[in-house]
């Protein structure tokens, strides 16, 4: 036995069958690449119990463990430089244990993820898991391992399944968390939390506590800190039910996966225009850098099909953003001839789906940027005065002020996005139709060279990522601001 504690053996013994699973290990207890395993560390209890379990288990069968831990530098040096030197501290007292272990440590230069979101504009969260597994792949090369374990658990799967029902994520979203992708993998997604600090308590191992846990103006936060403890309270058995959910979708997932494969998305690699295989008649609607397929094999397939095709497509052009659902689905239903959001159309053609980067109006006007918290932001128009609200840190009043006036939004939900208008733009209106902002400024006799000046607001916390509000005001002119 592993461990002399019961329950400490049965948490080894899960984390080793989750590995087997994974086909970490073959039905010998070998590895079945390579001869170490590696395994990310943050110093945090989930990590650590995952160190722990698999040091007990490397001790048992045999095998050598490689430690990668990551300092993002995104907060405080002492608390995150701690978190590092704490795992390296672990580390070095389970070699002296007789554990066959190493540790690397990567430090990403500070500012490099705030650096990453200026270009990205995906969010900070997002770019330091960009920069993660970016440095997880380095980490493989260098230390020569196949396999990288991660702590992810079943609380984990559950608020990321519940953050993507308020997204309103489908199949490909609700199926939760995969125990394997890759050369990641996760034998820690079916222990709880709670069992994972039993299992450390009992064993005397302490861990880090990130401080940012605590702040719910990050959106998993107020899932874990706030709905899941209502759910558990007001509708017991909820939790379990969303994961068991979660199992249902993913074989339906499996399924849609398998029926959209048949249409092959390609990346348009060309110059000025002209496909190099010259199959399409018009491969002239195709520019370099965009990706497309044939639309006789996307027409035969049904609506909902259609629409995972669009995301694998949307995955193949690389750009990160949530493309609104509801437009994707009036492509596919009405047969629109093209959509435009976040900048990237979706177009038909005669013979051909087209996913692209949107074409940006040039003018030295345009500005881009995506803002989640308080602060005082210069653009080009005037400056950005956010301030969240304390009592719903998930909402910010947010003063615009511009050279002929200052507009006031309340309660507008964060993050959102300040942007220079884009092609195909639309704005809602009261009777619940759309109008093209171009339209709009048009109405309002907006001079031609002064549209690209006029900001537009988008939130970027739902899935439809509406236009909120259209802020003619700063410059002497109406606002279109959408309520509700």
């Amino acid at each position: 036995m592993v461990c002399s504690d019961e329950s400490g053996a049965r948490f080894e013994r899960t984390v080793w069958q989750n590995l087997l699973e994974c086909e970490v290990f073959d039905s010998q207890g070998r590895l079945t690449a390579g001869d170490a395993l590696g395994v990310a560390v943050s110093g945090g209890a989930d990590s650590v119990s995952l160190l722990v379990s698999l040091a007990a288990l490397s001790r048992a069968h045999q095998f050598c463990l490689k430690v990668i831990t990551v300092n993002h530098n995104i907060r405080a040096a002492e608390e995150s430089r701690g978190d590092a030197l704490f795992t390296r501290d672990v580390c070095d007292a389970l070699r002296a244990d007789g554990v066959d272990i190493a540790f690397f440590m990567e430090e990403l230069a500070p500012g490099a993820v705030f650096a990453l979101n200026e270009e990205k504009r995906t969010g900070i969260e997002a770019c330091a898991r960009d920069l993660r597994y970016a440095a997880f792949e380095r980490f493989a090369k260098e230390a020569g391992v196949h396999f990288i374990a991660l702590a992810h658990t079943e609380n984990d799967t559950l608020e990321t399944l519940l953050m993507r029902f308020l997204q309103g994520g489908g199949a490909l979203g609700l199926s939760g968390i995969r125990m394997r992708r890759g050369r990641f993998v996760r034998p820690l997604l079916t222990v709880s939390r709670t069992d994972i600090e039993a299992y450390l308590t009992k064993k005397g191992v302490a861990w880090r506590t990130d401080s940012t846990n605590a702040d719910n103006a990050y959106f998993r936060n107020r899932v874990r800190n706030e709905l899941i403890p209502f759910l558990n309270g007001r509708f017991p058995g909820a939790a379990r039910a969303v994961l068991d959910g979660a199992v249902k979708t993913r074989l339906e997932n499996d399924v849609l996966e398998q029926l959209s494969g048949a249409v092959a998305w390609k990346r348009a690699e060309a110059v000025d225009g002209t496909l190099l295989d010259g199959i399409f008649s018009d491969a002239a609607h195709v520019p370099s850098g965009s990706v497309f397929c044939a639309v006789a094999a996307f027409d035969s397939l049904l609506p909902g099909v259609q629409v995972r095709v669009l995301q694998n497509g949307l995955a193949l052009l690389g750009r990160r953003v949530r493309f609104p659902f509801r437009l994707m689905h009036s492509f596919c239903t009405e047969r629109r001839e093209s959509v435009n959001s976040c900048g990237i159309e979706i177009r038909r053609t005669k013979s051909l789906i087209v996913i692209k980067n949107a074409d940006l109006l040039a003018t030295e006007s345009e500005f881009f940027a995506i803002i989640e918290k308080s602060g005082r932001f210069e653009f080009p128009f005037g400056n950005v005065e956010c301030t969240v609200d304390g009592f719903c840190p998930s909402e910010a009043a947010v003063l615009f002020e511009g050279t002929a006036g200052s507009v006031l939004l309340e309660r507008l939900p964060l993050p959102f996005c300040v942007r220079s208008r884009a092609l195909g733009d639309a704005v809602r209106a009261a009777d619940g139709a759309s109008k093209r902002v171009s339209d709009v400024l048009s109405d309002w006799h907006v001079p031609e060279l002064q549209r690209s000046s006029v900001p537009i607001v988008q939130e970027l916390c739902t899935t439809e990522q509406e236009i909120r509000a259209v802020l003619g005001g700063i410059f002497g002119f109406p606002n279109w601001i959408v309520r509700g």
